[in-house]
């Protein structure tokens, strides 16, 4: 606008203001004359109303810091899970477990009820936080986005309850879970416990 010289200015005024008032004629409008900038403005603002409505559609930075850190937390536990040590930690409580099964059995028990019920609760919440992490990390019925690749696997570890070899050795920590509740609940069932022996295989198999 600043560019343009007072008559031409004037001149592309009148031409406006013709088409607007024939415009609103057709349509039978009011023929009240409308400034040529006073539109320009108004599309100018519309175009700002588009512009932050269609941002709203982006992801905002907040959503993408939760997402990092989702990621980096999820990638976090499957290093813990896939780290040596905790895997032997992992065989180590199993076979704990079912010694002291052997060793104090429910017939006959040589340990304080309370104390053999403390143990036996805080190896159960352990196996479960192990199983719940596997899930979270692996991905329950399907791989989690990004997918975690490794050598060992380069399409990334199965989700947990795939129908492959790691599959199967999570299938079987789920049995023996829901079988440990089962006991809790006061349930007799029998020396079934002792097959989580095979459950040391695994942990011991990755080191």
């Amino acid at each position: 606008k600043q560019n343009l010289d007072p008559g031409t200015l004037l001149k592309f005024q009148n031409i406006w203001t013709r088409v607007v008032q024939d415009g609103a004629a057709e349509s039978g409008k009011s023929k009240k004359p409308i400034n040529l900038w006073d539109v320009i403005i108004d599309a100018n603002k519309t175009s700002n109303r588009g512009d932050q409505f269609g941002a709203l559609d982006e992801p905002s930075n907040l959503v993408k810091n939760l997402r990092e850190m989702e990621i980096a937390f999820r990638s976090g536990v499957y290093d813990l899970i896939e780290w040596q040590i905790f895997n032997l930690f992992v065989a180590a409580s199993i076979i704990f477990s079912v010694v002291l099964l052997q060793v104090d059995p429910p017939e006959s028990p040589i340990l304080d009820f309370n104390v053999r019920q403390t143990i036996d609760r805080t190896l159960l919440i352990f196996f479960t936080s192990e199983l719940f992490a596997k899930m979270y990390a692996f991905g329950m019925f399907s791989q989690p986005n990004p997918v975690r690749k490794t050598l060992q696997h380069p399409r990334g570890m199965p989700h947990f309850f795939s129908s492959t070899e790691e599959g199967g050795w999570n299938w079987l920590d789920f049995v023996f879970i829901c079988i440990s509740y089962v006991d809790l609940t006061g349930i007799n069932i029998g020396n079934f416990k002792t097959i989580r022996i095979v459950r040391v295989v695994r942990p011991l198999q990755k080191n």
